[in-house]
């Protein structure tokens, strides 16, 4: 199924790579760096099984390595074709490369040969489950899409690049530690989720030890961010500072969020998520339109509090029910 909707994909990504070039105003030779780097899709849906296995295995330490060795070897290609001259095809080279590097890496580690063959019922279970969380990655992108889109529509091109500032700071310290852990949790709650004691237990101690990091990394940054775009960045990023304050809030929110979201995926409910996601994308939009002429940039950092504020619940009373 996989293998399906990528080689789709790609059939699409050779056949528009010149209108998306032309439309983006660039050489007709563009179109070709387009359709290059949509072999990456294959070697990236060609890592997915084994990496699920792996993490299945609870070996993140094996998976992590194999990151490492990617950020190596693209880094280390991108940095030498650049300087032979190779200008822009020096990523893409290194794109190609890095999903090479991580296909055998991964391989390597954990053998997996596909075979051919087709099994409806089993097709028609992972559908029921993977759809709703496919539609949940599209909606997320939407999510994103309202910044450049909605917020550079109304505000400027200035104001998206201090939003996305601000979001890429917090996603760092507030996020992505979330998002590590969430790895962990969805592995971790599957492997209990016909004992509900336990998996009540192993909640309170994600919530406790989620909780505990974010709220602290949050309060040290928000205590210390106009020093740190001072002496770090540049002073044209202080009027970032009313929206990272703001949205900081959000980010703390986020450490019930993301446990409960993996724990309704480990007991099998991917629809769930997707209404919590579609919900809060469309609060996200609508309290920023609304506050954004009598607030401008922190109408922005007002809405995602509120949009996560009132779309956690719903995973919340879900998952007790």
């Amino acid at each position: 199924l996989q293998q399906s909707v990528v080689l789709v994909s790609l059939v699409f990504i050779f056949l528009l790579a010149p209108d998306i070039a032309r439309h983006y105003e660039l050489d007709e030779a563009y179109s070709w760096l387009i359709r290059v780097l949509g072999i990456a899709l294959v070697m990236a849906s060609l890592k997915t099984v084994p990496a699920v296995l792996i993490q299945r295995q609870l070996r993140h330490d094996l998976f992590a390595l194999t990151e490492v060795i990617e950020h190596v070897v693209y880094l280390s290609a991108a940095i030498i074709l650049a300087m032979m001259g190779y200008g822009v095809w020096a990523l893409v080279v290194a794109t190609l490369l890095r999903g090479l590097s991580g296909v055998i890496m991964l391989y390597r580690i954990c053998w997996w040969r596909p075979a051919l063959g087709f099994d409806l019922e089993t097709a028609k279970d992972v559908l029921k489950f993977g759809v709703p969380l496919q539609i949940t990655g599209f909606v997320k992108l939407a999510n994103n899409a309202v910044v450049p889109v909605v917020a550079g529509s109304m505000l400027g091109p200035a104001a998206v690049g201090l939003i996305n500032f601000s979001r890429v700071i917090l996603d760092a310290l507030g996020f992505q530690p979330l998002i590590l852990m969430g790895k962990v949790q969805l592995r971790v709650f599957g492997r209990v989720q016909d004992e509900p004691e336990k998996l009540m237990r192993l909640m309170n101690k994600s919530l406790l030890i989620g909780s505990t990091i974010t709220f602290y990394l949050m309060s040290v940054f928000v205590v210390q961010a106009p020093l740190f775009i001072e002496y770090v960045v540049q002073d044209k990023w202080l009027p970032a500072l009313p929206v990272i304050y703001v949205m900081a809030a959000g980010y703390v929110l986020l450490a019930i969020v993301v446990p409960y979201t993996q724990a309704l995926k480990a007991l099998g409910d991917a629809v769930t998520p997707l209404i919590t996601t579609s919900v809060r994308f469309a609060m996200l939009l609508a309290v920023f339109v609304a506050l954004v002429n009598d607030f401008g940039l922190t109408g922005y950092a007002i809405a995602v509090v509120a949009a996560i504020l009132l779309s956690a619940p719903i995973l919340v009373v879900r998952l007790h029910r």
